[in-house]
């Protein structure tokens, strides 16, 4: 069983991703860290308790972590709404707050006590690992893995070359991939953008008549409204569902092991440079993805109590 601390700015597709891991019996969530990006800081903070109380799951704990600077969110209103839930939930306060423990601190604590079996799910800028790595270098060698939603090999999506994590923090992208810690993945766009879930997909979850299915169906609308108009897709990527897809089954993605840079500065900031040819090649890289067995892995997990409509939906569909 995998333990994680999931890294995060819930958003649309985080909420996926969260919500997988949860349900997931490969996966135990150890706790979850947020950092801005999706969001203010405030705002992604109370997406992630938003999330925990819709899954019933206040188990497990949410600690607050690293704003970015000079960060604007207009952008990240246009894709993910308002919210960063497109409005769905802008009246729901949750019932549970954060830990008083700043989420660095708890990342550096939580692998220290466990060194060797945490690993760090991460779908946001890497600033929290970044300030972990620098304070706590020698503890952060006992990680047992990071799985990182960033990077690209090929085009970005915030600039022609560079992703939005990499981009919004390219300094702490740099560190992390520069640093010690012993394994790291990097889920780049090369294969999250392969992860379409289609329209056929998502009224899967309208039908079902699930709880959480039907909310996940909601706050997906602002985004639909958003591929469609900038690429005229009918449909959605889930960019950080990989992540998680990727520590349930590592065969769901094809990698290629490489040396990974991040530029900080310039016409190429956040741009991820990858060299498969180095001698010193320290991280994975993910090309590409079985999608069909990724949507039915996803959907499978996440409502067990629905596989015999799930299964016909995919069946009887083209998805």
């Amino acid at each position: 069983m995998e333990r994680i601390i999931i890294d995060t700015d819930p958003g649309i597709d985080d909420t996926f991703a969260i919500l997988l891991a949860l349900q997931s019996p490969e996966i135990k969530v150890e706790g979850i860290t947020t950092v801005e990006g999706n969001g203010p800081i405030e705002n992604v903070t109370k997406n992630a308790l938003r999330i925990l109380e819709m899954a019933g799951r206040q188990d497990v704990k949410v600690y607050k972590g690293s704003s970015i600077k000079s960060k604007d969110f207009s952008e990240v209103e246009e894709i993910h709404g308002i919210d960063a839930f497109g409005g769905v939930f802008k009246d729901f306060e949750p019932q549970c707050s954060c830990e008083a423990e700043h989420a660095v601190d708890f990342i550096i604590r939580k692998v220290s006590e466990n060194p060797g079996e945490i690993t760090l799910a991460t779908l946001g800028p890497l600033v929290n690992i970044a300030a972990a790595v620098k304070k706590a270098p020698e503890a952060m060698k006992k990680v047992r893995k990071i799985v990182i939603m960033g990077g690209a090999v090929n085009g970005g999506n915030v600039s022609p070359v560079a992703e939005a994590n990499f981009f919004n923090a390219p300094d702490a992208a740099d560190i992390v991939m520069t640093s010690a810690i012993p394994e790291k993945v990097m889920v780049g766009l090369d294969a999250t953008c392969k992860l379409l879930l289609s329209s056929n997909v998502r009224e899967i979850l309208h039908q079902i008549k699930n709880k959480t299915a039907n909310a996940l169906y909601d706050i997906t609308q602002v985004y639909v409204d958003f591929y469609w108009k900038t690429v005229r897709i009918t449909g959605f990527t889930p960019h950080d569902t990989l992540v998680i897809l990727y520590l349930i089954n590592p065969a769901l993605a094809e990698t290629r092991r490489g040396k990974v840079r991040v530029v900080e500065e310039g016409l190429a900031k956040g741009q991820s440079v990858v060299d498969f040819n180095a001698a010193d090649k320290d991280a994975e890289v993910c090309l590409d993805v079985d999608r069909t067995a990724c949507i039915r892995k996803l959907l499978e997990t996440m409502f067990p109590g629905n596989l015999e409509e799930i299964n016909e939906a995919l069946l009887n569909n083209v998805y």
